[in-house]
């Protein structure tokens, strides 16, 4: 096993964690959108950040009820962001089962997800994706944010005296 196969490796693993960080990133957003537009505190974005799955259960829910005059990109990013969280639980919970011998020297690592019992390839490439694709939908819930915030500013009573 020389140095460049070991690169690979290193290379794969880096991306596998940019995913994660990424993923998290975009779950800790649609938790502050929610918050802001629901008028949340710090504790319950704790508690929603604490439990898995629950910051896109909280934003699916918020979707259909307190985000709706936001127009159809509300929904949209909700099936955008399920499907690269997805995505990225499939990887993130999946198990290598090439040998090590095949692993240092294969661009592409063969993975089994237990729970659903699928075998696939994962590649840099495809670990790109999944992570453009969090990225992507963290940009969107940026912006998001920003409407919810005007809006909630221009909702907001005046405190000006007349």
């Amino acid at each position: 096993m020389g140095a460049d196969d070991l690169d690979a490796v290193k290379e794969l693993l880096a991306r596998l964690g940019l995913v994660c960080v990424n993923a998290t990133a975009l779950e800790f957003l649609l938790v502050q959108v929610v918050a802001l537009a629901e008028q949340h505190d710090d504790d319950w974005c704790r508690r929603a950040m604490s439990n898995s799955g629950q910051a896109l259960k909280a934003y699916q829910r918020a979707a259909r009820k307190s985000l709706r005059g936001f127009g159809t990109r509300v929904p949209g990013l909700a099936e955008r962001a399920a499907h690269f969280l997805d995505e990225r639980n499939k990887v993130v919970h999946s198990v290598a089962i090439m040998e090590v011998e095949e692993l240092v020297k294969a661009e592409e690592i063969s993975w089994w997800h237990p729970k659903s019992d699928i075998e696939r390839s994962v590649s840099t490439h495809y670990l790109d994706q999944i992570s453009g694709g969090l990225q992507r939908c963290y940009l969107e819930a940026a912006v998001l944010i920003e409407s919810v915030r005007q809006r909630r500013m221009s909702d907001a009573p005046s405190t000006a005296e007349d």
